[in-house]
């Protein structure tokens, strides 16, 4: 029997506490975070950013202390939660200036499409400090709900959609031929809620869309919900520049340069459903959260540059039928502002304030299996199973927490043989506690959620 450990979540709601500016804090033990074209580790213009790779972040806190950073035009630094130390939004310290002449983009990814191979069925990844969009139902279960705060409902309609997430506002609204609302009162009623604030305290990303159901022809998978996008926070002593052409590239037109913590789109549709359209779509993800601070703030030389934390779209191609996650947030702390780019949404501007480092951050950690240690660093990969069990009875499954208060979380297992997926209370006791399972023959992925 092989077993898969696949996500780890946290939930960053900790009050930060605001001062009066006194700089960045950098200490510069990071050295410096300028990109050149012609890094190694830029593989057709992306760059993923890897704090193990690349040895930073060692204490694993997701604070970086640059002297400057450099992002050139053309290139695209990627941030993805599943390459960090921990889980949790990510702080950029600069005692220097910030130069984006391309891109940074800290969004959630797309959710799997619908898919007759069951291995394919995974959450999809969020940015930092968002969280994952749920996956699409097996033939004969429901859809897996989209994660964090204001992730999208499990729909109430069999055989229909996905719903997408909340965040800045409750969602979400859909067009049909532009008339307006369409389907979504009784298939979402209740979910996708508002949370957080337009200060950004506490500092959280976006959300993730629920999956949909299959389509009829009884094999297909649903597709999943998009991802939520990350949460950053730049600050820098001298000045944060958005704009291809501070780096002297010349002309009108070419490759803008971006701040991008959009929310994933949903899966692909899947022909043959029972929706009043005929197509199934997963939610979609919401937009992340993007807090930038310095003396002066450049976004855009014209509108070919921009900051944007948008929500993804569940569009289904039938139509004109399209959906979309909650907008994030933006906040900009500076004493000078100039915006000759596209920002959306409109951010909360206001001077130079210190805002606490995120403490004391909630994490969950699934420790054991059947008495076996699970590796540090799952890989998730179906090919290579992080852990084999040879166990047909019941088998504990210890969780270890920190930050989180004795209370009941649930173990969600999916299971890929076709049976439904289970969820199982955990007691937690001292921040420990444990499930016991029976898992069935094949693969199997592990997801822990708390709610408190």
């Amino acid at each position: 029997m092989t077993l898969k450990r696949a996500v780890v979540l946290l939930l960053a709601l900790v009050p930060e506490a605001v001062a009066q500016w006194t700089g960045s804090g950098s200490t510069g033990a990071d050295g410096a975070f300028v990109l050149t074209a012609t890094d190694s580790r830029i593989a057709n213009g992306v760059f993923v950013f890897d704090p193990v790779r690349d040895n930073l972040d060692r204490n694993g806190t997701n604070v970086y202390n640059f002297t400057s950073i450099t992002i050139p035009y053309n290139v695209t630094v990627q941030i993805r939660a599943n390459k960090l130390r921990q889980p949790g939004p990510v702080i950029w310290l600069s005692s220097g200036a910030v130069i984006i002449g391309g891109t940074l983009d800290v969004s959630g990814n797309n959710g799997h499409d619908s898919t007759v191979s069951y291995s394919d069925r995974a959450p999809s990844q969020p940015g930092p400090g968002g969280f994952p969009g749920g996956t699409g139902a097996k033939p004969g279960d429901v859809p897996q709900r989209g994660f964090g705060p204001g992730g999208g409902i499990v729909p109430s309609a069999t055989g229909s959609g996905g719903c997408s997430a909340g965040f800045a506002t409750a969602f979400v609204a859909a067009l049909y031929n532009g008339s307006g609302p369409y389907g979504l009162s009784t298939r979402c009623a209740g979910g996708s809620g508002i949370y957080g604030n337009g200060n950004l305290l506490p500092f959280i990303g976006g959300s993730g869309g629920s999956g949909g159901y299959p389509g009829s022809n009884g094999i297909n998978t649903g597709p999943g919900g998009g991802a939520g996008g990350g949460a950053i926070r730049i600050t820098s002593d001298v000045s944060i520049t958005v704009s291809r052409n501070i780096q002297s590239f010349g002309g009108c037109c070419g490759n803008g340069a971006h701040i991008y913590s959009n929310g994933g789109n949903s899966g692909a549709t899947t022909a043959g459903g029972t929706s009043t359209s005929g197509q199934i779509v997963g939610g979609a993800g919401s937009g992340g959260s993007i807090h930038l601070q310095a003396p002066a703030v450049l976004i855009g030389s014209d509108s070919a540059d921009s900051m944007t934390a948008n929500g993804g779209s569940a569009g289904n191609g039938y139509g004109n039928t399209y959906e979309y996650g909650s907008v994030g947030r933006i906040r900009i702390d500076t004493n000078n502002l100039q915006t000759n780019g596209v920002v959306t949404p409109t951010p909360v501007v206001g001077p130079l304030t210190n805002v606490a480092l995120p403490s004391s951050v909630p994490t969950i950690t699934v420790v054991s299996i059947n008495g076996v240690a699970v590796p540090s660093n799952p890989t998730a990969a179906y090919t290579v199973p992080d852990l084999s069990i040879n166990n047909t009875g019941s088998i504990p499954v210890v969780i270890s927490t920190t930050n989180i208060p004795n209370t009941t979380i649930n173990l969600y297992v999916s299971t890929e043989p076709g049976t439904a997926d289970s969820v199982t209370p955990v007691t937690l006791t001292n921040g420990t506690g444990t499930a016991n399972i029976t898992l069935p023959q094949g693969v199997s992925r592990f997801v822990v959620r708390a709610t408190w």
